[in-house]
């Protein structure tokens, strides 16, 4: 089972960022921006 990280943030460029590190070391990776769009997706 690989682990999910889910990245939130407004700054898009950070998004991509973090995501790229975390693929590289085998996470699954999910950005949400804004803060709101995560709020909606976990209910």
């Amino acid at each position: 089972m690989i682990p999910t990280v889910h990245v939130i943030d407004d700054d898009e460029s950070f998004l991509r960022s973090m995501a790229r590190r975390l693929r590289s070391h085998g996470y699954r990776v999910a950005t949400h921006e804004p803060v709101a769009d995560f709020s909606i997706r976990a209910d």
